[in-house]
């Protein structure tokens, strides 16, 4: 299920990040290991466009600034967002804005495993798109007429 939801979002409009999400474990070499089992399957992206996204941050006694060394060393990934409790929406919805890249990246299926009745949907909400961006550069024409 999460996989059509990404490959909606993705098929939707560009996308200039992906987003690891992870949550804060009391253990450092967890949270590595937690970014490092998404990160992986994404290998074949360009680095700049995989984030990460530490959640719970309020929950853990290590810092920010000691887990960021270990995320460059052993994953090379540079882009990491921090959250907890007490941020507020804006200031993170901030934070995501700021690690977001302008090249979009497309071609989600080599990234993601979907099953063919899934494809079907896929397919098909693709094929209602091309049809709604027919009919409006249709309208635009008509229109200016």
């Amino acid at each position: 299920e999460h996989n059509i939801q990404i490959a909606s979002a993705l098929n939707f409009m560009p996308v200039s990040s992906i987003l690891v999400v992870v949550k804060a474990a009391p253990r450092m070499d967890n949270v590595v290991n937690g970014i490092r089992k998404y990160a992986e399957s994404l290998v074949d992206l360009e680095m700049d466009v995989v984030a990460t996204l530490v959640t719970h941050m309020d929950t853990v006694t290590w810092t920010e600034k000691e887990l960021l060394p270990l995320i460059a060393e052993e994953l090379g990934m540079e882009k990491v967002i921090f959250s907890n409790l007490y941020i507020s929406p804006g200031k993170l919805l901030q934070d995501i804005h700021s690690i977001c890249t302008d090249p979009p990246y497309e071609n989600f299926l080599r990234f993601f495993k979907i099953n063919n009745n899934q494809l079907k949907i896929i397919r098909c909400a693709n094929q209602a798109v091309e049809s709604f961006k027919s009919m409006k550069r249709e309208f635009d024409v008509v229109r200016k007429q």
